[in-house]
């Protein structure tokens, strides 16, 4: 297959496009075989809402991998050589054939100008509007996250009221944004137009939170009442992360033995919660409200330990870091060094696999994993472009989550692959033969050099 692209569509960038997934295995043939018609192909093609998947021929796919020069930098990957972030797309792209996913689509009905459906979000409208006052702690009109919070933690909430704060807490931004030149926060120009016309131009936006305040309101009149926290399952590997961006806290937790996880928790006759922090550092804490338990990470029967831990981690880095924000919002982002500090008591050894080769991250994970955990492990970082005509090659689209982080349970040197767990319990590499309701899955070590960026684990003792 002959390829002559102008100069006006150089073959980087159209390599960079299908590592990005910004062209399937169909696309990238037609753009190849389009001869001088190519640059205009090319230019259809990048569409994210085109998606084109016209029966593919394997030879033709390998004659244009070949016309690209793709198919020699795979084969030239080398594993005694520091990968670069393309060369890592690289090997995601090529090295499972089969798999050929699309680029994540674009919100449908973004800019169409269809109505959307504002009336389905009357109720929760009606919801916010009633106690907005109250929520609403310094009266300036509009409700900001650290007040949202606070009115999280009133017990009294009804049901409906617990499922709209939860909705408030989690999409401040999308909400506050209906009226833009109000400012900040959620005001009652934000909930007027929602309830006029919803999110503008996204109404599957608009039915999915809808949908989801519903989903919500059930959730919160379901909620049984809190047993002995004594009684409950401590086991980490079945946690589910909820809605805060607490992966890191979690998923060095799930690296610990139930026992150990029993230990951190300690209640008064009162009934507070001291959270005995492994570095010799203590939270007292709370019974969570209806509405912190439908937003707080939980155990797989509805287990608050993990909430709790939430919280009293929140509330350790906010008294260290002497923070004017709230509880939930210093939890939002626990950094490797704490979590592995307030669980483990010992410091943090952090490893960057963007300065190890293949061979070297092999090593690593086979000392790491002969040594006591917890260990954890981060993915790709989510890009910035900062170039027009750049592509993407950072992000992933085999199951992994961009910036997230995962356990890392162990090594295993005759398949050479690592065992890891996603502290949301779903969400595997979809390439892994395990369940997706687990969280659990294997994955091939070349796969997870290509896939994560970083490990962590606490420093040998002695």
């Amino acid at each position: 297959m002959g390829f002559h692209a102008s100069e006006m569509i150089p073959r980087q960038q159209i390599r960079e496009a299908f590592l990005a997934h910004r062209l399937n295995q169909a696309e990238l043939v037609r753009v190849v075989g389009s001869g001088d018609q190519a640059e205009e192909v090319f230019q259809d093609l990048l569409d994210p809402a085109t998606d084109l998947r016209d029966p593919v021929d394997p030879p033709r796919l390998s004659e244009a991998l070949e016309a690209l020069g793709l198919d020699q930098e795979f084969a030239g990957l080398d594993p005694a050589k520091v990968w670069t972030p393309y060369e890592r797309a690289l090997f995601r792209r090529l090295s499972n054939p089969d798999f050929d996913p699309s680029e994540l689509p674009a919100i449908r009905g973004q800019g169409s100008g269809e109505e959307a459906p504002g009336p389905l979000m009357a109720d929760f409208v009606r919801t916010v509007d009633g106690g907005f006052d109250e929520w609403d702690r310094n009266q300036d009109t509009r409700l900001e996250v650290a007040e949202i919070d606070r009115a999280m933690e009133s017990a009294d909430s009804t049901p409906a009221q617990s499922a709209a704060l939860v909705l408030l807490r989690s999409n401040p931004e999308a909400l506050g944004s209906c009226q833009p030149q109000d400012g900040p926060g959620v005001t009652r120009a934000d909930l007027g137009i929602l309830a006029r016309q919803g999110f503008a131009g996204a109404p599957e936006a608009t039915r999915s939170l809808a949908a989801e305040f519903r989903q919500l309101q059930a959730e919160a009149q379901g909620l049984n009442p809190a047993a002995p926290l004594e009684s409950e399952d401590k086991d980490p590997l079945v946690t589910r992360q909820n809605r805060l961006g607490s992966c890191v806290l979690l998923s060095t937790a799930a690296g610990l033995e139930p026992e150990q996880v029993e230990g951190l928790f300690e209640t008064s006759p009162a009934g507070e919660v001291r959270v005995n922090f492994r570095d010799g550092e203590d939270e007292t804490v709370f019974e969570l409200t209806p509405a912190e338990r439908l937003f707080h990470a939980r155990g797989a029967s509805g287990e608050r330990w993990p909430g709790l831990l939430e919280v009293a981690m929140g509330q350790r880095l906010a008294r260290q870091q002497r923070s004017s924000g709230s509880v939930r919002q210093a939890a939002d982002g626990v950094p490797p060094q704490e979590a592995i500090l307030a669980l483990t008591g010992r410091e943090t050894r952090m490893e960057s696999l963007d300065e190890l080769s293949l061979l070297a991250t092999r090593d690593l994970v086979a000392e790491l994993c002969s040594q006591p955990g917890p260990r954890i492990c981060g993915t790709r970082p989510r890009p910035l472009l900062k170039e027009e005509r750049a592509f993407d090659v950072e992000t992933l689209h085999n199951g992994l989550q961009n910036s997230h982080c995962y356990t890392l349970l162990d090594y295993d040197p005759q398949s050479d692959t690592v065992g890891l767990r996603n502290p949301w319990g779903s969400g595997p590499w979809l390439m892994a033969a395990e369940s997706a309701e687990s969280g659990l899955f294997r994955m091939p070590l070349a796969q997870f050099y290509a896939g994560f960026r970083w490990v962590a684990a606490p420093q040998p003792q002695g």
